[in-house]
């Protein structure tokens, strides 16, 4: 059966399908979300928002600020070392996104979103996390995410808006959503607008 497999994979039809893998993007989120799975995102984000020209012209514009604020700096190891040496920011910064968190509430009162809520809240913001990176204008391809139990945290009216939200989600072209879960908000989605495995 190998040998009968093999003749028909042609390297034509390999490229097709390294050409297939390469347009997808996927997304994996545990059952078990914790701070690492924001800094993941986060740093996914930061891909996406990399390719963007607006965006690289900010970052310019942030780069001259910090060496004219630290001009001084400069000017001073230029006179003592006979070097020119000037602070640069990274050309990746996806560690530093990796690190940003979310200011959550209202004007008078800011929470962070990993620190100081629950998480409940938390789990909310992780889908629209994954659509804003595969809605970005800059984003390419398809998005695929595996999300394990999205209902974790959540009560049960809760996991009712998240199954909707995720409903609603997958019927974007560039998105296919996988979940595994235990929850009626889930498992009891009308046939139209899930398939459902047990």
């Amino acid at each position: 059966p190998q040998e009968k497999c093999s003749k028909h994979i042609t390297p034509n039809k390999i490229q097709y399908v390294r050409r297939l893998l390469g347009d997808i993007s996927f997304h994996y989120i545990p059952a078990i979300k914790d701070r690492m799975i924001f800094q993941k995102l986060l740093g996914e984000m930061y891909a996406v928002l990399a390719k963007d020209k607006d965006f690289e012209n900010s970052l310019s514009g942030f780069t001259e600020e910090i060496r004219a604020k630290t001009e001084e700096l400069s000017s001073g190891i230029a006179d003592n070392l006979k070097i020119t040496s000037v602070i640069a920011p990274p050309s990746d910064l996806s560690n530093l996104f990796r690190s940003l968190d979310f200011d959550t509430g209202n004007s008078n009162s800011k929470l962070s979103l990993t620190l100081q809520r629950g998480d409940g809240i938390q789990v909310r913001h992780i889908p629209e996390i994954l659509r804003y990176i595969a809605d970005a204008p800059a984003s390419d391809g398809r998005h695929i995410w595996g999300f394990e139990e999205p209902e974790n945290s959540l009560e049960l009216a809760g996991a009712y808006n998240e199954a909707e939200l995720f409903c609603d989600l997958a019927k974007d072209e560039n998105k296919q959503i996988f979940i595994t879960s235990h929850s009626p908000a889930f498992f009891r989605l009308p046939a139209p607008r899930a398939k459902k495995f047990f």
